[in-house]
C-alpha cells in the first residue's frame, strides 16, 4: 500500500494553523497541553503496552470546535523476548475536537477525531506508519485557564489495518490575548469567549464561565430563584422553591403534615391547628373548646358510652293450646314496659312448639302462641303494632328432648328478647 507522505501534510497543517491562528488570534484562544497516559498495541504487533507521555498545543475555535497537535512518545520491548531491543513509539497527530454544552457548564464531553502518522523504531531500523484515531471523553473547567481532560482513544493503522487504545489524562493552560477576547458585552468581569452565559446582568456575581451563581445549588440560578435557601438535593420548581404538594404553603421537606389543603389554617409545622388539643382539626371540629384531656369522638365532642340493655321473655303453653295463661301477664307487662322505656326498639315474638304431631300443624299452633302474646302487648300494654312481628317456628327449634313430659313441656313456648343501646356522654 503507499503510505501517505504525513511529514509534508503534517507540515502544511503547521503552515495552515499559523496562519490560521495569525487571522483568528483575537478571536480565539490558544493552549499548551501535557498527558500521561496508557498504550495497548495491536497483538499482531507482538509489543508490550505500556504508560507514555505526550504535549500538545492547540486553540479553541468557538465553544464548541478545537483543533490541537499531538507529539506523544512510547518507551516498549518486545512480548516474547527481552533479547530483542527496546523500540521507540512515537506518533503525531493532528485532532479535531466537537464539545457538548451542559447544564453544568464546569464541564463538557466531547469527540475526537483526527490523523497523523506513527514511527516504530530501534537502534537500527524504523517503520512508518498512517494512523486515524477516534475517541470520547470529558473536560472539565478548573478555572478560567486551567483544564483538566480524559479520554479514550481507538488508533487505525490505514496502512496495515493494526488498531492501538489508549486512555490519558491531559491537564491544559488556556492563554488569552487579543481585542476580541478582552470583550466583555455584558459587564460580568468574563471574557466573551470564556463567558458561556453571555446576557447575564451587569456586575452581577458570576463563576469563572461567566454563569449566574447558584448558591444553593438546586439548577436555579440566584436572578431567578424565588427559594435562595432551599437545602441541597431537594426537588425545586422552577421559581427554585421546594415542592409544596398540598399547597399549604410549607415546603415538602419542612412539612410534617403533607395531606392539609390549600387554603387550611394551619401552624408552622404545617398541619391544621387544634386550638383545644383534642386531636381534632379545628376545621373537622363540630365541639371546639372541650376540656383538655377529655375523650373526644371524631368531631371532637365528647365521647360518649354505650350500653346494651335488654328484656327477655319466656312462657309456657299447655298441650295443644294457645290460650295465654295469667301468669303470661307480668312477664308480657315487662316487654311492654321495656318498650315504652325505648320507643325506638322492635320486638319479634317467637313460637315454638313440641315434637308431637305433625309438622305442619305443630307449625301453625307455634304461630297462634306467638300471635297470642303479640296481641296482648298491642292491645292490653298500647304498643304500636308495627313494632311487634309474631312468628312461629313449630317444632324445629327445640331446647330440651321431647322425650319426656318435662321436656315437651319446655318446648311449648313463646319467647322474645329485645334490645337498646343506653348512650351516655363522657366529660
Amino acid at each position: 500500500m503507499m503510505r501517505v507522505p504525513w511529514k509534508v501534510i503534517l507540515a502544511t497543517i503547521v503552515l495552515f494553523s499559523q496562519q490560521l491562528y495569525a487571522e483568528n488570534f483575537t478571536k480565539h484562544d490558544f493552549y499548551l497541553a501535557s498527558s500521561l497516559g496508557y498504550y495497548t498495541f495491536d497483538s499482531k504487533r507482538e509489543l508490550n503496552e505500556n504508560l507514555y507521555t505526550a504535549v500538545a498545543g492547540g486553540f479553541q475555535y468557538d465553544r464548541t470546535w478545537g483543533f490541537e497537535l499531538v507529539y506523544a512518545k512510547i518507551r516498549t520491548d518486545h512480548e516474547y523476548t527481552r533479547e530483542l531491543p527496546n523500540y521507540d513509539f512515537v506518533h503525531n497527530h493532528f485532532n479535531g475536537f466537537y464539545y457538548y454544552e451542559l447544564a453544568n457548564k464546569q464541564i463538557q464531553p466531547y469527540v475526537i477525531l483526527g490523523m497523523g502518522s506513527s514511527e516504530l523504531k530501534d537502534q537500527h531500523s524504523q517503520a512508518d506508519e498512517t494512523q486515524a484515531n477516534v475517541g470520547a471523553g470529558i473536560k472539565y473547567h478548573i478555572t478560567t485557564n486551567w483544564k483538566l481532560r480524559s479520554d479514550v482513544r481507538a488508533f487505525y493503522g490505514l496502512d496495515d489495518g493494526l488498531v492501538d487504545a489508549a486512555f490519558a489524562i491531559t491537564l491544559a493552560y488556556q492563554f488569552g490575548t487579543g481585542s476580541h477576547g478582552q470583550q466583555d458585552a455584558d459587564g460580568d468581569n468574563v471574557r466573551a469567549f470564556r463567558d458561556y452565559c453571555p446576557g447575564t446582568l451587569r456586575d452581577y456575581p458570576v463563576d469563572t464561565l461567566g454563569c449566574a451563581l447558584d448558591d444553593d445549588k438546586d439548577s436555579v440560578l440566584n436572578p431567578d430563584d424565588d427559594c435562595p435557601n432551599t437545602p441541597l438535593g431537594l426537588k425545586v420548581d422552577s421559581r427554585g422553591c421546594a415542592n409544596d404538594s398540598d399547597g399549604d404553603g410549607i415546603s415538602d421537606y419542612a412539612d410534617e403534615c403533607l395531606n392539609t389543603w390549600k387554603g387550611a389554617d394551619i401552624d408552622k409545622r404545617g398541619c391544621s391547628r387544634d386550638r383545644d388539643r383534642d386531636g381534632v382539626i379545628n376545621s373537622r371540629d363540630v365541639c371546639p373548646g372541650t376540656k383538655l384531656g377529655a375523650k373526644v369522638d371524631a368531631l371532637g365532642c365528647y365521647a360518649v358510652l354505650t350500653e346494651t340493655v335488654s328484656v327477655r321473655l319466656n312462657v309456657q303453653f299447655d298441650a295443644n293450646s294457645s290460650y295465654s295463661r295469667p301468669e303470661h301477664r307480668p312477664e308480657v307487662e315487662k316487654v311492654a314496659l321495656f318498650m315504652n322505656e325505648y320507643p325506638l326498639t322492635k320486638v319479634t315474638i317467637e313460637g315454638h312448639s313440641d315434637g308431637l304431631g305433625p309438622d305442619e300443624y305443630n307449625k301453625t299452633l307455634s304461630q297462634r302462641r306467638a300471635e297470642t302474646i303479640a296481641q296482648m302487648l298491642v292491645k292490653e300494654f298500647g304498643i304500636d303494632p308495627f313494632r311487634v312481628e309474631a312468628k312461629g317456628y313449630g317444632e324445629d327449634r327445640p331446647i330440651e328432648t321431647n322425650d319426656t313430659v318435662e321436656g315437651r313441656q319446655t318446648n311449648r313456648r313463646v319467647m322474645a328478647v329485645v334490645e337498646a343501646l343506653l348512650v351516655k356522654q363522657v366529660k
